[in-house]
C-alpha cells in the first residue's frame, strides 16, 4: 500500500511513532554513554587510575553494569573507610550532616574525631583541622589527631607545620596506621627539601611494612635520587611478591611495572 492510499491519520500516527521511536532511542544512547563515562570515572578515582575494569569497559561496554552491581553499596551510601562520596558525593554530605548534628547534641571527644574525620575525606582540610585542633585540647597525646592536622597542613602547603606534628607522631608510635603515617613523614620530610632523610626513612618502611605502596614509594624515590638500580632492585622484589595482591594493592603494582619499564 503506497502513501497515498494510507489514511492521512494513520499516515501522522506513524510518523508520530517513527518520531519518538527514533528519539527515545537517541535518549537511551546519550544516557548509556554518559552512564558508561561515570563509571569509567569512578573506577579510576577509586582504583588511583587504569585498572582491568577499564579494559572491560572498553571491550565489553555493558560490563559497566556488573561493575555498578559490585560497588553500588560504596557509591549510593558511601563508605567510611574508603575513598568514595556516595552517589555524586551525596553519601558523604549526609553524613557529615548527621555528624554535626550528633556533635551539637552529644559533645562528645569521639563525636568531635568522627565529624573531623568526615571533614578529611570530603577535602575540607580547614574545617577538619579546627576540630582536631579542639580534640587536642582535650586531649594532647592523641596521636591519630596530630597525623591528621599535619595532613591537612600538607594539603594547605604549610609544610613546615605539618613535618612538626608528624615528628610528634613519630616520636609517639611510627607503627601509626600501619605505616601511612610513616610514609606521610617521609612526603614532609620530601616536601622540606630533607629528601635524603626521606631516602632513609623509606627504606626502613619498606623493611617493616613490605607492600606494594611503601615499596613502589621507596623505589619510585630511589629512581629520582638517580639511584636507579636500586630502584630496579625494590621494583623487581616487589613485583615478584605480589601474585594475589589485594585490591587495594593493585594500583602499585600497576605503577611499580610502569616505573619498572622506564628504568
Amino acid at each position: 500500500m503506497s502513501d497515498e492510499e494510507i489514511p492521512p491519520e494513520v499516515l501522522n500516527e506513524m510518523h508520530r511513532s517513527h518520531f519518538w521511536g527514533h528519539l527515545g532511542a537517541s535518549a537511551f544512547s546519550l544516557l548509556s554513554i554518559g552512564f558508561w563515562g561515570w563509571m569509567a570515572l569512578d573506577c579510576y578515582r577509586r582504583r588511583g587510575g587504569l585498572d582491568t575494569w577499564h579494559y572491560f569497559f572498553f571491550i565489553f561496554p555493558p560490563s559497566v553494569v556488573l561493575y555498578f552491581i559490585v560497588n553500588k553499596g560504596d557509591m549510593v551510601f558511601g563508605s567510611r573507610g574508603g575513598s568514595s562520596n556516595g552517589l555524586f558525593g551525596f553519601g558523604l554530605r549526609s553524613r557529615i550532616t548527621k555528624a554535626e548534628q550528633t556533635l551539637r547534641v552529644s559533645g562528645t571527644l569521639a563525636a568531635r574525631m568522627d565529624l573531623a574525620e568526615l571533614y578529611f575525606e570530603a577535602k575540607r582540610y580547614p574545617e577538619c583541622e579546627k576540630n582536631f585542633d579542639e580534640v587536642l585540647k582535650l586531649d594532647p597525646k592523641n596521636l591519630d589527631a596530630y597525623y591528621y592536622v599535619a595532613v591537612c597542613r600538607l594539603e594547605r602547603g604549610d609544610h613546615a607545620g605539618a613535618l612538626d606534628y608528624l615528628q610528634k607522631v613519630m616520636d609517639g608510635n611510627k607503627k601509626l596506621r600501619f605505616g601511612i603515617a610513616w610514609l606521610r613523614y617521609t612526603d614532609a620530610l620530601i616536601a622540606n627539601n630533607r629528601r635524603d632523610e626521606a631516602l632513609e626513612e623509606r627504606r626502613k618502611l619498606a623493611r617493616q611494612f613490605p607492600r606494594p605502596l611503601t615499596e613502589f614509594a621507596y623505589a619510585q624515590l630511589l629512581a629520582d635520587a638517580g639511584q636507579k638500580e636500586k630502584a630496579r632492585e625494590m621494583l623487581d622484589e616487589m613485583l615478584s611478591t605480589t601474585a594475589g595482591s589485594p585490591a587495594e594493592d593493585r594500583t602499585w603494582v600497576s605503577k611499580g611495572k610502569s616505573l619498572r619499564g622506564a628504568l
